[in-house]
């Protein structure tokens, strides 16, 4: 539970913000189950409010992948 408050930042209001919560949580990884649920909700949230090119949505997909079979629906 000690990543739900960075995981939570990835939809933070501040584009600087988000990009860093990014890219630390695609750097630090996720474990727990229900963490990795969090992040890709979030993640996908960023994919979608996003417009194509931006630095938020190409970080957003990277840590998707990092996450690997777990981030697919």
């Amino acid at each position: 539970y000690a990543l739900r408050p960075l995981i939570a930042k990835v939809s933070d209001t501040d584009p600087g913000v988000r990009v860093n919560a990014i890219l630390a949580v695609g750097a630090i990884g996720v474990e727990d189950k229900e963490d990795v649920k969090l992040l890709v909700k979030q993640l996908r949230g960023c994919i979608d409010r996003t417009v194509a090119g931006s630095v938020i949505r190409i970080q957003a997909a990277r840590a998707l992948g990092v996450i690997g079979p777990d981030a697919h629906e």
